[in-house]
């Protein structure tokens, strides 16, 4: 029931939105939403090389704060 609560304020109030869209086509794209910027950036740390990953700031009208695209040919 907490962790429903957390995800219900977070998506609703958190100030960082992280889209996450894998490589692999069988995978679903996934919305995160953060309430720290050092919790952002730790998603493109843990993604692969080859998965798109975009933050933004969603009250400074969206600005991109990092992204990060596929890596290599």
């Amino acid at each position: 029931m907490k962790n429903a609560i957390y995800r219900l304020l977070a998506k609703g109030f958190a100030p960082y939105k992280i889209v996450y869209s894998p490589i692999n086509l069988f995978d679903a794209k996934q919305v995160i939403y953060a309430w720290s910027e050092r919790e952002a950036i730790e998603w493109i740390s843990c993604a692969f090389n080859s998965d798109f990953v975009l933050i933004t700031n969603r009250y400074a009208m969206d600005k991109i704060i990092a992204t990060r695209s596929r890596v290599g040919a």
